[in-house]
């Protein structure tokens, strides 16, 4: 059993897993009915007084039990149910997927560009496609070259997350009133938990309210690079998973920052 959030890739898995055995494996039956059709059928042998007929048809997937050449210990575990948590992809993994995408297409895309989608959508790998088409669209019809100002153009029609001015002085300034620590300490190059946590946190905010290069934002940080940068945003998400504590913090921070923006705004 595949399970995970919307547009992870489970359907895409289930039919390519169906495929394979159906290429390599043509004398076994695969059977792929998604909860729409399953629910429409059952109605209509329901309506019909065609319950039996319903049952027979799905009788012909053999259940686990009546599988042959497996050994034993893998039946059990069919029997148990095997689960598979399908998660977002990490940052890793999404740039490897905007950098195929688009070599499939013909298209050689910058790594700040790749970078900068990889951390604005934070959805799920759909509208990352849909953003990536959204793109070629727009620098086909604009003969336009993908490069960050066109990227961001796009983004704007599609991201619900708001961009603002809000400045990285004032970022770093809301975090470190938060966390009761000097905000120049987040440019230093002090490595105790206690700076390195709002000082992570403090670039992740960075990357959700301003429109700086991760490049931009490390140079705001006591000058560093844009693989700390980015080190720091996958360690922002990773503890946000992990602890719900820190979640709610950076929650916190983010509401604060949000009504600053709506207040600026007006």
């Amino acid at each position: 059993m595949l399970y995970g959030g919307v547009g992870v890739g489970k359907t895409h898995l289930v039919q390519a897993i169906g495929n394979e055995i159906r290429s390599k494996l043509p004398e076994k039956v695969v059977l792929y009915v998604d909860q729409n059709d399953f629910t429409n059928q059952f109605l209509n042998a329901l309506q019909n007084n065609q319950i039996q007929d319903f049952q027979n048809f799905y009788l012909q997937v053999c259940p686990p039990r009546d599988l042959k050449g497996f050994q034993e210990r893998l039946l059990s575990r069919f029997k148990w149910g095997l689960t598979a948590d399908l998660q977002e992809p990490d940052f890793e993994t999404k740039l490897a997927i905007i950098h195929n995408k688009m070599e499939s297409d013909g298209i050689q895309i910058p790594t700040e560009v790749a970078e900068y989608l990889a951390f604005s959508v934070d959805t799920n790998l759909r509208d990352m496609e849909g953003v990536l088409n959204s793109l070629l669209f727009h620098a086909t019809l604009l003969k336009k070259e993908i490069d960050l100002e066109l990227a961001r153009e796009v983004m704007k029609n599609i991201v619900k997350e708001i961009q603002s001015d809000v400045s990285v002085d004032f970022i770093q300034k809301t975090v470190a009133d938060y966390f009761k620590i000097d905000a120049e300490a987040m440019k230093s190059k002090v490595k105790k938990r206690e700076i390195v946590i709002p000082r992570q946190v403090a670039m992740y905010l960075c990357k959700r309210f301003t429109q700086l290069t991760l490049q931009l934002i490390g140079e705001n940080f006591g000058g560093r690079d844009h693989s700390t940068v980015i080190h720091a945003l996958e360690s922002v998400e990773d503890m946000m998973k992990a602890e719900p504590s820190f979640k709610n913090q950076v929650d916190e921070l983010y509401k604060k920052l949000k009504t600053r923006v709506g207040s600026s705004s007006n």
